[in-house]
Order: C-alpha cells, then structure tokens, then sequence
C-alpha cells in the first residue's frame, strides 16, 4: 500500500500554555470560536485552519488520528470534581471520550469520510499512516487527514498530514520502519509512503 502526503503542519507549546490563549491565537487567525474545546482539539484546529485551502477539491475526506494520551488536565478536573462529589460538567464528560477531538474538527472542517480516533503507544503513526493507506485504497478523489497527539512532561505537539492516494510507481518511498524513525515535516510535500 502507498500513500502520498500532499501537505503537512506541526506546532509545539509548552503544556503551561492556556486553551484560553489557544482559543485567542485560533479567533484572531482564522475567526474560528473554539469556544469550550480542550487543547488537544485546539492545537489540531489550528492546523487544520492553515491548511483549509488544500482541504477542499476531494470527493470525501475522512479523519484518522492518534494519540498516545488524552488531555491530562481535562481527566485530572473529572477525578478532582469526582473526589469532591461535584456534578461533572457535561461538556467536560464528553471531552473526556476518545473521538471528541474528531468530532469537533470533522463538524469544523466538513470532513464527511470515515472518521478514527485510536490510542497507541507503540509506533503510533505507521499503525494511523496504515489505517489511512487502507481508507484510501482504489479512491482517488479521497483525502485522509491524519492528526498525531504527543504529550511530554514540559511540551505537547500536534502533528497534521494531508494525504491521498499514491498511485504512480515510487522509488523513494520511506518504508513502516523509516517512518517512526524520520522526521517526516523535514520532508518536501509531497512525498510517498509504502506501507
């Protein structure tokens, strides 16, 4: 299976950084409210936000993110506003489900394909990059994008690939085993993946 990744956008921010100062940067950018959503949603917004323009043009375009945690502070407010025996806010609740995240950038950004939302923590984006090249098989007029989370101990970084389907014989493609091991935004757009 090939895959080729037509664009792509990272961003990184210590975890001190607010939502409120998030949701700001995205208003005063893009004009997108990002009203009551959690950074992990806001960081993939942001991307998402610059490459609107390469968004459009396809057929259908699903969705396909990783992570290999959800937002720390969100389940830490839940457990504390537990322990207190507080009522938990119902936004907070469905924040804390998995595909949240998805839901809001897919309702944001109209994407009307498939929609995945998985944790992993080993090799996390060969196994999304996988599921991806799959969705994609024998469509041409699809895009997948793929959103990759990682939380450190002092920083978060939200990765973005645009990708369709490759189908041209490729010499230079980075195999399942170069993925996780390069530094895929160091590359050109675009480039290919044999998965």
């Amino acid at each position: 299976m090939k895959i080729k990744v037509i664009r792509q956008a990272e961003t990184s921010f210590r975890r001190d950084l607010t939502n409120k100062a998030l949701r700001s940067e995205l208003k005063s950018k893009y004009g997108i409210s990002g009203r009551r959503l959690d950074n992990f949603t806001l960081s993939a917004m942001l991307l998402l936000a610059e490459l609107k323009d390469d968004l459009s043009g396809f057929d259908d375009t699903s969705l396909f993110s990783v992570a290999n945690y959800f937002s720390v502070e969100l389940l830490q407010r839940v457990v504390e506003q537990l322990g207190r025996e507080d009522e938990i806010k119902p936004l907070d609740f469905v924040a804390t489900v998995g595909n949240a995240a998805n839901y809001y950038l897919a309702r944001e950004f109209g994407f009307n394909g498939a929609n995945i939302f998985t944790a992993s923590e080993k090799t996390p984006l060969s196994k999304i990059l996988t599921m991806a090249a799959l969705e994609l098989t024998g469509k041409r007029s699809q895009a997948v994008v793929v959103v990759r989370w990682e939380e450190a101990e002092v920083i978060r970084r939200c990765q973005v690939l645009l990708c369709t389907a490759e189908n041209d014989v490729v010499e230079n493609a980075l195999s399942v085993t170069q993925i996780e091991q390069s530094d895929l935004l160091a590359m050109k757009c675009p480039y290919s993946l044999v998965l």
